[in-house]
């Protein structure tokens, strides 16, 4: 089997790279890269490139979160609003991408969690499940959480809300279940 099919339809394939090359250009254009710059154009350049690569169907969440299932078989949950990306993998891989860079990695279920700066590498952190009360007024939610030189970094598991706080703003209340409770600063 060549890497055509692999992909999908070879014309597809084409069509979309012809688009994705035409709005660059188009973009070059706008941005004053080009010979003529002049004012943007009245339909989005974009509007004709399709992700030919990764089929998938998308549903928005009641939290607003998007959830979208791949042919692949890939379950992939995406909040906009703090640009936390979670995927989970038919192999069992799971990653969560932090907007920060970070990228916390458990290869299967059961295996550690592991935090990889895909920004200044260097060696993996570890990262744990635990109960963390993000404001006094609201109620105590499992999160992943991980420490690094900046501070506690907090992933909400259900709203995959992003929270990161310094050190001293952290107290441990419970030895057997790890809850963090911040305080206001």
């Amino acid at each position: 089997m060549d890497a055509l099919n692999l992909l999908g339809n070879s014309k597809d394939l084409i069509r979309g790279f012809a688009a994705l090359l035409a709005a660059i250009e188009q973009a070059n254009v706008i941005t004053g890269g080009g010979q003529g710059a002049q004012a943007a154009p009245a339909v989005n350049p974009f509007a004709n490139i399709q992700d030919t690569f990764s089929r998938y169907d998308e549903q928005e969440l009641p939290n607003g979160n998007k959830l979208r299932r791949y042919d692949t078989g890939n379950v992939r949950i995406l909040n906009p609003r703090s640009g936390i990306v979670q995927e989970e993998r038919p192999n069992g891989n799971f990653l969560v991408s932090l907007p920060t860079g970070r990228i916390i990695f458990q290869e299967q279920p059961g295996y550690p969690l592991l935090v990889f700066s895909s920004i200044h590498g260097g060696a993996p952190l570890m990262a744990r499940v635990c109960v963390v009360q993000l404001g006094a007024a609201s109620e105590a939610r499992p999160a992943f959480q991980f420490e690094d030189h900046e501070g506690n970094h907090f992933v909400d598991l259900d709203s995959l809300r992003y929270v990161k706080v310094a050190p001293a703003h952290v107290q441990s209340t419970q030895v057997e279940q790890p809850v963090a409770q911040l305080q206001h600063a």
